[in-house]
């Protein structure tokens, strides 16, 4: 058991240090939360890196910044939400057919604010930020393909584990972090 431990982390080693491609980029995207009637456009821009850890996988993280934006009815009009949050995405991806990559990760997200807009005032924003949780833990399943040498187009799907509100029996229902990503990437850096 030792030799076939120390045989695969060699290999693990070896592998890693033969393969030194590392991708360092940006992207920019839209995201619609709970793909549904009530679903908004909202946005998401961030920083991701990218190294090769196998012949055909590689470890993935970065910083984001995701707006997501949803139209409900609580106990008033129809108002929109417009949550901002700040996150950590660590994955793998598992490269196939050169350019074509699918992968699974862990999103670790902190919400930075919550604000509701009611559809006829528009420029009053009242702060919900107390009503929400203040963050979520979700996994992860993206489908990505690079065009070029720099360019790339990702979509994600994210699936909350925490329920985004506090008290969710005082809104009649309970609501995970879920939403659907279309990303444009660029690399900044290819080694």
């Amino acid at each position: 058991m030792k030799k076939l431990l120390i045989i695969t982390l060699g290999l693990f080693f070896f592998s890693s240090q033969a393969q030194n491609d590392k991708e360092f980029g940006v992207y920019l995207g839209s995201v619609i939360s709970h793909p549904n009637e009530k679903s908004l456009l909202g946005e998401e821009l961030g920083i991701y890196y990218k190294k090769n850890v196998f012949s055909k996988f590689s470890f993935v993280s970065g910083l984001n910044y995701r707006s997501q934006l949803q139209r409900e009815s609580f106990h008033l009009p129809l108002e929109n939400y417009i949550n901002n949050y700040l996150s950590i995405p660590v994955g793998l991806e598992y490269c196939f057919k050169d350019q074509a990559f699918i992968g699974l990760g862990a999103d670790f997200d902190l919400l930075m604010s919550a604000k509701r807009k009611r559809l006829d005032q528009f420029d009053q924003a009242i702060d919900v930020k107390k009503y929400y949780n203040f963050g979520d833990i979700g996994v992860y399943f993206n489908i990505g393909y690079q065009v070029k040498r720099s360019v790339n187009i990702n979509i994600k799907y994210h699936i909350g584990f925490v329920d985004k509100l506090v008290k969710p029996e005082n809104f009649g229902y309970t609501q995970n972090n879920t939403f659907l990503s279309l990303s444009i990437g660029y690399n900044l850096v290819k080694e």
